[in-house]
């Protein structure tokens, strides 16, 4: 609620960011309504979802990760199992960054659907 659209990753190659609702983040304020959306995963297809911390990862010359990075990662990584998955972009924000420190989370969840 309220970061990133998250990615799936199709067995056939594709890269796309999964659509959204619109609406206020969640936990802002209390009682508030909610819009939901239900997607499914098609067999083979992973959802990679994370928090902007991951996007907005600075190194010195304060340049962001950026979401073209992360994409790039994805479509290099989409046959790779989900621990590759992370292990694999956590490992290329660390050496992208270069010891610079880190500002914000960077939480990141991949899931395969197998059927």
């Amino acid at each position: 609620g309220g970061h990133e659209p998250p990615y799936v990753l199709s067995a056939g190659g594709e890269i796309q960011p999964l659509e959204l609702t619109d609406g206020v983040m969640l936990g802002v304020t209390e009682d508030l309504n909610y819009q939901s959306k239900k997607n499914q995963l098609q067999k083979g297809e992973t959802i990679f979802l994370y928090t902007d911390g991951v996007t907005e990862a600075k190194n010195p010359d304060d340049q962001l990760f950026s979401d073209a990075r992360l994409q790039q990662m994805l479509t290099r990584l989409q046959e790779k199992g989900t621990t590759d998955i992370i292990q694999s972009i956590r490992s290329e924000i660390e050496i992208f960054s270069e010891g610079t420190p880190q500002y914000d989370d960077i939480t990141m969840l991949a899931l395969k659907f197998y059927g």
